[in-house]
């Protein structure tokens, strides 16, 4: 169906010039529906409109009356509401005097803005519910105003009692208008009531007709709107007296407004600030009506029809005397009590307290040498006129304070408990000279054996460090004034800790060049022993498991009780022989002292043989004038076992020792430098020795065994090339060759096989089978001296199945499978059998083809 629009309620503007919510005596009140087929449905109590509230219009209301109106539209005889809904406020300012507490006459109400004000029941500051004139919460961005136009026939007061919704509202003002419209300047005086919402505002006006406008405005982002209200409204006031008196007489002097007197003029509702100060010999205690603040505000009264005077004010005392006390020196403390007035009969307590540093030590006017020792620090009398002008003083001695306490430390905690020992010495001390040292002595004793004393805690951190002290017997030379800093006290504490359930822990055999790091090795006739020394208590719980490495499983290997009369010393069979890491647990439980400690200890079983390896090796001929090799083990030996002892040097076949001027030179634990070796020139061959046996793994102590060999050649050697008279078969398994080699070779007739034919060879191809002609002593001819191929290249190139190929090794082989081998030999070729091997320096013709 369609949506009608909202009804609209209107009123004559005539009523109340400037407000269109308020009105007095009665108003008349239109609802109309805005279109024809629609039907107005409205109600007075703020709820929402059915199909059967009120319909008549025009209304005529006397009261404050809320209008909520709503179109409703016929639907098959049913009245079915079609429209938002228009809700309107009218208020009777007429009510709001009898509101506020104000008479019909003189004074006149107008509200105006998005809500009026309207006379409202409302929690006052006594807690009960009384008549006001205010505003409901505004929302964001309205606003609402009262406007009182009331008249002052002379100079008075103006008060009101005004509330706010929070309790600071800088939306809310107030401003008083003179008969032009002209701002008046006052000055206000506010009293919050009863720490309520409530507050009282005081001013004084001249006579004159005056507009007071209260205006509450909600900014647009404020969601919790505040409200306002007034009550007990007062413009124009009485005059009176205010009377203050003193009993007796002599007992003090009044003010009021801080003006001294007894009569002062007022006027009704003025906030008057009283007080009284009392003389000598006296004491105030109240005044009449109960109140026992010297100082006070009163609100003054009007005395009309009245039996007795509201505005008399009695100030009551009582005779006193005055109890003066002091500190000497001045520094020194201080006295709680006196220096104030006490009733005559009443008892008086005093005590005398010392500030850091300093000890009460006795009163002033107390016996040199007092019958009670040390004297109380505080005092008790009853007050009578001979204390007038008394004086009572303490006086203060300087002191250190030396306090030492007692924690322990227990295994399965990381905070100390109090206990594990004591401590004497600590305390306070006198001291006859703040500038001179003074001697101090504590012992920290353990409370029994099942403590151990750790040291002294000065920085309670709950360890003992490096610069603390650890002698159960302390001096302390303390100087009072060097203790300013810290309060004029030394603070230390005494730590202790559970003495351990066991001491002497040891696994034997543990080689090495450390006896608790967990790593040996175990001889044939050796078996691993945990042997450790239990504490003297009277039943221990002991277990011992191991897990090897890798495994998540622990494996016991001895638990039982040991009691008191079982032996101290344990020893425990390890089970372990086989190389590799483990980790032990060692548990120890005492039940009567509910003390429990473990222990882990790694063991690491060496098993693996001492190895060493050569590197650095030569590989120029120049380096042959003075070689080093560096040899490394596979472990960290031990410090000057391996010597030039340890080491031989062999040069070429037959072997001839070569030891003179080698050097041997540590680097680290497991590398060393074998220096200053000198191969002869006609040589490219050696082999270095190392004996094993003799040395010992660092770590474990594990000795070597035999000895570890290796040899090798240079980058230029002699591949021992025999000559024979006559053509040779050679070939060249070198890089390069050396000088006199090539010098030798080109003076002697040479040709090569290329294309299955010999060509006369004018340069020296490497690599390549040649026919050389030997035609001097074969003795005498040329070395065979070069650098060899890489040893990543193929001894001999691939062969063509079914094809002769003349060709040669680059290093000794064996004859390959399946091939036909033929070597020159003494001028004739010689069948070469597949178990003997194919030699460097030598040519040979092979067939990919077993040979029948």
């Amino acid at each position: 169906f369609p949506v009608a629009a909202a009804p609209i309620i209107s009123y004559p503007d005539t009523t109340r010039g400037t407000s269109s919510t308020s009105f007095t005596g009665s108003l008349e009140i239109s609802i109309d529906a805005p279109d024809e087929d629609t039907v107005v449905r409205y109600t007075t109590d703020g709820s929402y409109p059915g199909a059967d509230s009120l319909s008549e219009s025009p209304l005529t209301i006397t009261n404050t009356t809320v209008i909520t109106a709503r179109a409703f539209r016929n639907i098959n005889g049913d009245y079915v509401p079609c429209s938002a809904i228009t809700r309107r406020s009218f208020a009777n300012t007429d009510e709001f005097n009898e509101a506020v507490g104000l008479g019909a006459e003189g004074f006149s109400f107008t509200t105006s803005g998005d809500q009026p004000w309207i006379n409202k029941m409302m929690p006052h500051s006594t807690g009960e519910e009384s008549p006001a004139v205010g505003t409901e919460r505004l929302r964001p961005g309205q606003t609402s105003s009262l406007f009182l136009v009331f008249t002052m026939e002379e100079e008075g007061l103006v008060s009101f009692e005004q509330y706010y919704s929070e309790y600071s509202s800088s939306s809310a003002s107030f401003v008083i208008y003179d008969a032009d419209n002209v701002a008046v300047r006052f000055t206000k005086t506010s009293t919050r009531l009863n720490y309520s919402n409530w507050y009282k505002h005081t001013l004084n006006l001249p006579a004159g007709i005056y507009t007071a406008v209260w205006t509450l405005t909600v900014p647009d982002t404020v969601f919790d709107g505040p409200a306002i209200a007034i009550d007990n409204f007062r413009a124009g006031s009485l005059r009176c007296t205010l009377t203050l008196l003193c009993e007796p007489q002599d007992g003090g002097t009044t003010y009021a407004n801080n003006v001294q007197g007894t009569v002062f003029n007022v006027m009704v509702d003025q906030d008057v600030s009283i007080r009284v100060e009392d003389n000598d010999h006296y004491l105030f205690t109240q005044w009449s009506d109960g109140n026992d603040n010297a100082k006070r505000t009163v609100t003054i009264l009007d005395p009309t029809d009245l039996n007795e005077d509201p505005n008399t004010y009695t100030a009551h005392f009582v005779e006193a005397v005055y109890i003066a006390t002091a500190a000497e020196p001045a520094n020194g403390g201080k006295v709680n009590g006196g220096n104030k007035k006490y009733p005559l009969g009443e008892e008086v307590t005093l005590g005398a307290y010392g500030n850091s540093g300093w000890r009460f030590n006795r009163w002033l006017d107390d016996d040199d040498d007092p019958v009670t020792e040390p004297i109380p620090y505080w005092r008790s009398f009853t007050c009578t006129e001979e204390d007038r002008n008394r004086s009572y003083t303490a006086v203060f001695t300087p002191v250190i304070e030396v306090e030492a306490y007692a924690y322990y430390l227990a295994a399965d905690s990381e905070y100390p408990s109090w206990g594990g020992g004591t401590v004497d010495g600590a305390g306070t001390y006198e001291v006859a000279d703040v500038n001179t040292p003074f001697d101090v002595t504590l012992t920290a004793t353990p409370e029994s054996d099942n403590y151990i004393f750790l040291g002294w805690d000065d920085n309670r951190n709950n360890v003992i460090d490096e610069d603390e002290e650890r002698n159960p017997v302390r001096n302390l030379s303390l100087t009072w004034a060097d203790l300013a800093g810290d309060r004029y006290r030394f603070h230390t504490n005494a730590l202790f800790a559970q003495a351990p359930l066991l001491t002497n822990l040891a696994l034997t055999p543990d080689h090495g060049q450390s006896a608790a790091d967990g790593i040996t090795w175990l001889a044939d006739d050796e078996e691993l022993t945990l042997a450790f020394l239990l504490a003297n208590r009277p039943a221990l719980y002991v277990s011992l498991s191991y897990r090897a490495q890798g495994s998540d499983n622990f494996v016991v290997l001895h638990e039982r009780d040991y009691l008191a009369e079982d032996s101290r010393q344990v020893s425990i069979p390890i089970a372990l022989r086989d190389g590799g890491s483990y980790t032990l647990e060692l548990s120890i439980s005492d039940w009567d002292s509910y003390q429990f400690e473990k222990y882990t200890l790694p063991l690491q079983i060496d098993a693996t043989p001492l190895s060493a390896t050569f590197s650095d090796r030569p590989a120029k001929p120049g380096d042959a004038d003075s070689l080093s090799v560096t040899v490394t083990f596979s472990d960290d030996i031990v410090d000057g076992e391996f010597t030039l002892d340890n080491i031989v040097l062999v040069f070429d076949i037959p072997a001839r020792p070569h030891m003179e001027g080698l050097t041997l030179t540590r680097v680290d634990g497991k590398t060393y430098t074998v220096g200053n070796i000198r191969i002869p020139d006609d040589d490219g061959w050696f082999e270095l020795t190392i004996t094993l046996a003799g040395l010992h793994k660092a770590l474990s102590g594990l000795p070597g065994f035999g000895s570890y060999t290796e040899a090798w050649r240079f980058a230029f050697d002699n591949p021992r090339y025999t000559w024979q008279a006559g053509w040779n078969a050679i070939f060249l398994p070198f890089e390069s060759i050396l000088p006199s080699t090539a010098d030798g070779l080109v003076t002697m007739p040479r040709s090569r096989v290329a294309n299955d034919a010999m060509v006369i060879s004018d340069d020296l191809p490497l690599r390549h089978a040649l026919w050389v002609f030997c035609a001097a002593d074969p003795d005498n001819a040329p070395k065979l001296r070069g650098k060899f191929c890489a040893d990543q290249e193929p001894a001999i190139p691939a062969l063509t199945p079914g094809e002769w190929t003349f060709i040669g090794p680059l290093r000794e082989i064996a004859v390959p499978e399946d091939t036909t081998a033929w070597e020159w030999r003494n001028g004739k070729y010689v069948h070469i059998h597949h178990t003997q091997m194919l030699r460097p320096g030598y040519a040979y013709w092979l067939l990919l083809a077993p040979w029948e």
